[in-house]
């Protein structure tokens, strides 16, 4: 929205005073300074940053085809998945179509869902269960070397 032109502090909502005969775009706390101007518009919450998952995990390519196919494989419809994991039908369906949903609600999927939708930064499939360690040149060596015996 922008800045309180008295104390500079970020404003939420669009608010204006009359204070000493000028017309200030002004927070609430400095409002009380003069007389508030009414305005018609409606006071918005800030929007919530971008979701982001917490570690350095990504959601595999195909997320929302899994989610589906495992979602119908159950016979559950959206709204019943979502009401297991405590979002909204909504959030499903999002997710379904392959925007990805908030962090928590990742792991809720993999564990109702029993599949893996994040894979770590070294391309293995992660799990809310594991403990996460630091990644050791040892990890590197051993990783190698059973992608060498698979191929």
């Amino acid at each position: 929205m922008g800045e309180c032109e008295i104390c500079g502090a970020r404003l939420d909502c669009e608010c204006r005073a009359r204070i000493d005969g000028v017309v200030f775009s002004v927070c609430r706390s400095c409002a009380k300074m003069g007389q508030e101007i009414v305005i018609s518009t409606v006071c918005r919450p800030r929007p919530k940053p971008a979701r982001e998952l917490v570690d350095d995990s990504s959601l595999v390519d195909s997320f929302g085809a899994m989610i589906k196919a495992e979602r119908e494989k159950r016979g559950l419809s959206r709204e019943q998945l979502a009401a297991a994991i405590g979002e909204t039908a909504s959030v499903i369906k999002r997710a379904e179509h392959g925007l990805q949903p908030g962090d928590k609600s990742v792991r809720k999927l993999e564990k109702l869902l029993g599949v893996r939708l994040l894979e770590s930064a070294t391309g293995f499939a992660s799990s809310a269960t594991e403990k996460r360690t630091p990644l050791t040149l040892g990890d590197v060596a051993e990783v190698r070397q059973r992608k060498r015996e698979t191929c």
